[in-house]
């Protein structure tokens, strides 16, 4: 089970809180891929986690490099797919969690935040989460065509 979760600036990817608001659709011996529990703006958003603690891309070796950027591309593919969108959008920035990550976020033209940056979080009012088995629903539906 989720709640809704705010991060304060730990890093929580290195602890539990993260399985607050994400849920696990696959990993591989480098990177585990989340889905996000918030989905009413950009449906389909996932997060990409290094296994192992390292703040920026130059510290991966090139195996970790590799295979964090075969997870991204496994579940953009995967994204793609399922969900109805016009283009994806790929953030990594990491000022209030130092755990390099990328979320992968499908974003539709003239929808919300089409031609800006799109947003971490939603919007206070906004930060509800979908039923979890509607999530586990769409994770499934991603699950096959990995």
């Amino acid at each position: 089970m989720y709640t809704d979760f705010v991060p304060d600036g730990k890093c929580y990817y290195c602890g539990d809180e993260y399985k607050q608001f994400m849920k696990p659709v696959f990993e591989n011996d480098y990177a585990n891929v989340y889905m996000a529990g918030y989905q009413k703006y950009y449906p389909g958003r996932c997060i990409v986690v290094l296994k192992g603690h390292k703040r920026e891309i130059f510290e991966l070796t090139e195996a970790e490099r590799n295979g964090f950027f075969e997870a991204v591309s496994k579940i953009s593919k995967a994204i793609t797919r399922v969900f109805k969108y016009d283009k994806l959008n790929y953030g990594s920035c990491g000022d209030t969690n130092p755990h390099f990550h990328m979320h992968i976020v499908p974003k539709i033209e003239g929808g919300y935040t089409w031609g800006q940056l799109f947003e971490m979080l939603p919007p206070v009012e906004d930060r509800i989460l979908i039923p979890e088995a509607e999530l586990d629903e769409m994770i499934a539906k991603l699950k096959e065509h990995l």
